[in-house]
């Protein structure tokens, strides 16, 4: 009796280890099919919007609609990831292969473009994830303002996943308290 329960318990073992190794395609921002798995124990760094004015940090929950104003401390707040963003966030994180970008990036424009596109005003983007295995920043600066438009599949895809970031963001209650920006920019 004793042999069949340990029988069925290395079956049913080796039945979820092939299970886990077994992994679903996860459709990745813009559309493309990556397979990967969410990221569980991350934590991350995200400046956007004109000028980089905005940004989130998902260790202490500081969340800032814009530095430039009169008083900012007027626009911060406290923001944790629910279960369901932390989860979504690790899926878009997992799906770019931060690790393969360089660290000063302009996913607008190809290294070796002759022309260049520009906006004014432009934006900064910065991106910083560090996980248990790798810790990773991309920089950039002064890249047109959008969020579409990438010069390749790969800073499409980044640029999706910073769009995203962005809504994610910007759908908080926390965020949607604070108030409207003092400064616009045309």
């Amino acid at each position: 009796m004793k042999k069949k329960k340990a029988l069925a318990l290395s079956l049913a073992l080796l039945l979820i280890l092939l299970l886990s190794a077994c992994r679903s395609p996860l459709a990745g921002a813009g559309g493309t099919e990556k397979t990967a798995d969410p990221l569980r124990d991350y934590s991350f760094f995200f400046r956007f919007d004109v000028f980089g004015i905005s940004s989130y940090n998902s260790a202490t929950g500081e969340l800032i609609k814009t530095r430039d104003a009169t008083d900012p401390s007027r626009y911060r707040a406290t923001h944790f990831l629910t279960e369901a963003e932390r989860e979504e966030i690790g899926s878009l994180l997992a799906s770019l292969d931060l690790p393969s970008y360089p660290a000063e990036y302009d996913p607008f424009n190809a290294p070796d473009a002759e022309e260049k596109r520009m906006t004014a005003p432009d934006q900064t983007i910065v991106l910083s994830v560090v996980t248990p295995s790798f810790s990773k920043t991309v920089t950039c600066k002064n890249v047109c303002l959008g969020m579409t438009g990438g010069y390749d599949d790969a800073s499409q895809r980044f640029l999706d996943v910073c769009a995203r970031l962005k809504e994610i963001l910007t759908s908080t209650e926390e965020w949607k308290n604070l108030p409207d920006y003092e400064f616009l920019y045309d």
